[in-house]
């Protein structure tokens, strides 16, 4: 008994590791058959809980979204440019660090480092919906603006990386 006990808490250990948070624990292993009594008797022995490291994602991501939109506000004061352009032109970076956050909450933090795709993906789109004509977008200098997009959404997603292997 005490083998599977043992195996329990090293299960739970593995799975903060990669990421996920207690009650997606809790979940896959009633899933396995354990009892809810004996799992939250077993997290207590886990040293580690990744719970606060959730706090830092949200504050990270919200602190992004805020910059971003600040930067938005920045930008169509400083410029003729109406403030839709502006948006849409920033719009890859929110949608990045939102999505970015999402796929945290779903998948745990054990594809960090695959989240740099994310904003390759949004600028992409960005590009090709400029391209393709979005009204008012012509006078947009798109390669100034997908680097800039890439460089804010990079920078954040780097952060995360580096917190997450500081709290580990």
């Amino acid at each position: 008994m005490k083998l599977k006990q043992q195996q329990l808490i090293e299960y739970i250990k593995e799975m903060q590791n990669l990421g996920y948070d207690t009650q997606f624990i809790i979940k896959e292993l009633e899933k396995k058959g354990w009892s809810k009594k004996i799992i939250e008797e077993h997290i207590k022995h886990v040293v580690k809980p990744n719970e606060p490291f959730q706090k830092y994602e949200k504050a990270i991501i919200l602190f992004g979204i805020a910059l971003t939109v600040l930067l938005i506000i920045w930008v169509t004061s400083g410029t003729n440019a109406p403030i839709a352009i502006v948006f849409i032109s920033f719009l890859p970076t929110m949608l990045s660090l939102i999505s970015v956050y999402l796929l945290l909450l779903k998948y745990g933090k054990q594809y960090l480092h695959f989240m740099f795709i994310v904003p390759l993906f949004w600028c992409a789109l960005l590009y090709v919906i400029s391209v393709n004509g979005i009204a008012g977008m012509k006078n947009v200098e798109i390669s100034n603006v997908l680097l800039l997009n890439l460089l804010i959404s990079m920078v954040f997603i780097i952060f995360l990386n580096v917190t997450r292997k500081k709290i580990k």
